[in-house]
């Protein structure tokens, strides 16, 4: 049994607060008021330093030419204006020929495919999927072989500035990138038999086979050509033609169209959705096993032989179950891709220096 007086006196020590944490408290409220109340001494340096940091950022970005980084990845001048370049050349765009406005706007659409290409490399690098030797080499295989021989492919390499190893290279990223992507989407993309079904059913256009065109043609390309010699050679390649060349033998020599060129270019089976419009309403003119006199689109001068042609009619489910399939695939791949870019940027540290960017 504790005496009462005894008792009295642990409760009243149990309370006794030491010095040492009076100390602490008051140091933590002086802080907390030099950063946030009074703008103290302290609060002045913090924010002197975070000044000269922004400066050093600032003058880094300039020297070295970044337009923007992504997780502390660099994208340089070098990089937007090369992949301008190319954004052009496949759309058929001279940036000589366009106001300064669109020419910047199409610049900010590169930049930000170059930082969603920047993430992807990212995650595919710091979580890879696993391919063989083989599956690599396979797919370089199926690259090349795009190209007429091993010569083409590396004069081809060499004029866009780039070694073959280098070339190599680049397509084993893009390769474990296209692999990463598929395997994380691949659960999101998963196609039933009852959802091709009710697709057959429910959409009246599906099941319509469109109006196909089997042709060949020969391309001669305009872009940053001079546009009086390019239709002379159009005209003497038709004018050969109408002497009873063969077809395939000028395709081969003359057409610039490098994926149809060594095939004497052949194009298939093509439906309107498949072609650009203006390419296509020539075509649809043009009689069967007729050439064509040379004419114009976006891309450049074309000379076509129509060599079949069948009109739209209803298919069956079996028929085109595949292509179903395919369209349902596609409008959930398309939704997953968008889902996946939009979750990776939210995760990320993207900033844009505001350098290099426009086009003054």
């Amino acid at each position: 049994m504790i005496p009462k007086d005894q008792e009295n006196k642990i409760v009243k020590r149990s309370f006794k607060v030491p010095r040492r944490y009076i100390f602490y408290g008051l140091s933590v409220l002086y802080l907390i008021g030099d950063i946030y109340w009074f703008d103290g001494p302290l609060k002045s340096r913090i924010d002197n330093r975070l000044k000269d940091d922004r400066v050093d950022a600032q003058e880094l970005a300039i020297r070295e030419e970044i337009v923007a980084t992504v997780n502390a990845h660099p994208i340089r001048r070098y990089d937007l204006d090369r992949a301008t370049q190319e954004y052009c050349r496949k759309n058929g765009i001279s940036m000589g020929e366009i106001s300064r406005s669109r020419a910047n706007a199409i610049r900010l659409l590169v930049l930000d495919q170059l930082v969603i290409d920047r993430l992807i490399w990212f995650h595919s690098h710091h979580y890879p999927v696993k391919l063989s030797e083989d599956e690599m080499n396979d797919a370089l295989i199926r690259f090349r072989r795009g190209f007429h021989s091993s010569e083409e492919f590396e004069k081809e390499t060499s004029l866009q500035g780039f070694s073959v190893s280098r070339i190599d290279n680049f397509l084993r990223n893009q390769f474990m990138q296209r692999a990463w992507i598929e395997k994380t989407l691949e659960k999101h993309i998963v196609v039933s038999e009852e959802e091709i079904k009710a697709r057959y059913e429910s959409d009246i256009f599906i099941s319509m086979m469109p109006e196909r065109v089997n042709l060949r043609h020969i391309f001669l390309a305009t872009l940053d050509q001079d546009p009086e010699q390019v239709f002379e050679r159009v005209q003497s390649i038709y004018i050969k033609l109408k002497e009873g060349q063969s077809f395939d033998e000028m395709a081969m020599k003359f057409s610039e169209d490098s994926r149809s060129k060594h095939e004497g270019g052949d194009l298939g089976w093509l439906t309107r959705e498949r072609v650009p419009k203006d390419f296509y309403d020539k075509v649809s003119n043009i009689m069967i096993g007729k050439i064509s006199t040379p004419f114009k689109t976006s891309l450049g001068w074309h000379i076509v032989h129509v060599i079949d042609r069948i009109g739209s009619s209803k298919a069956s489910l079996d028929l085109i179950y595949d292509e179903i399939h395919a369209t349902i695939e596609t409008e959930k791949r398309q939704v997953a891709v968008e889902a996946l870019i939009n979750h990776i940027k939210s995760k990320a540290k993207i900033r844009y220096t505001g350098q290099f960017t426009w086009i003054e």
